[in-house]
């Protein structure tokens, strides 16, 4: 019954330490995408690899790097995701490749671009700007950025609220990012 109560939530089921302990992964699947990862991060010559961050996510096949450019601007850290394709994907790498282009070439203040973007037919890989203050998420839990997944926003900890303030200025960014979306042709919801 335990089991079924871990396994039933999505979360949970798809972090890296269930996927362990049931083997819902191939033993050498971690060595695997972090030798695949190196292998993508050759053609990333603006950047070095400052550490890792493994636990950061909550899927077992995504890994999170920690990465400075290299070109002098030491105060900027950014964050590289690496994550390989799960038993569904169906499209091919050149579209892949295609949809990371269109992705980055969105110019709306209110969506984040990566600053890199790259696959092959493995997985695909990216790298975006390293919010310090952390994501909206962060904020309501108080959580740091740099800390693992499962401790950041574990079911005990306690989740803040916006100030109705906040709540509008938030809302209104996302709205309008809504809107950007709808004008250039893309549907997202009913």
């Amino acid at each position: 019954q335990f089991l079924d109560n871990i396994c039933a939530h999505p979360i949970l089921y798809a972090s890296q330490a269930v996927a362990q302990f049931l083997q819902l992964l191939p033993s050498n699947a971690l060595s695997q995408s972090i030798e695949c990862m190196s292998v993508s991060l050759r053609n990333l010559r603006g950047w070095c690899v400052q550490e890792d961050w493994l636990d950061c996510g909550w899927r077992a096949t995504k890994q999170f790097y920690l990465v400075k450019p290299t070109d002098g601007r030491k105060t900027r850290r950014d964050i590289l995701s690496w994550t390989s394709y799960g038993p569904d994907w169906s499209m091919t790498p050149e579209a892949t490749r295609e949809l990371l282009d269109f992705v980055a070439k969105l110019e709306c203040p209110y969506i984040q671009q990566p600053l890199f973007s790259w696959c092959d037919d493995l997985g695909a890989l990216t790298v975006r700007r390293l919010i310090p203050e952390g994501t909206l998420r962060d904020h309501f839990y108080k959580g740091k950025p740099c800390d693992p997944y499962m401790k950041k926003y574990n079911f005990n900890c306690e989740v803040f609220t916006l100030q109705t303030e906040d709540a509008r200025h938030i809302g209104r960014h996302i709205l309008e990012a809504l809107r950007y979306l709808n004008s250039i042709g893309i549907p997202y919801g009913k």
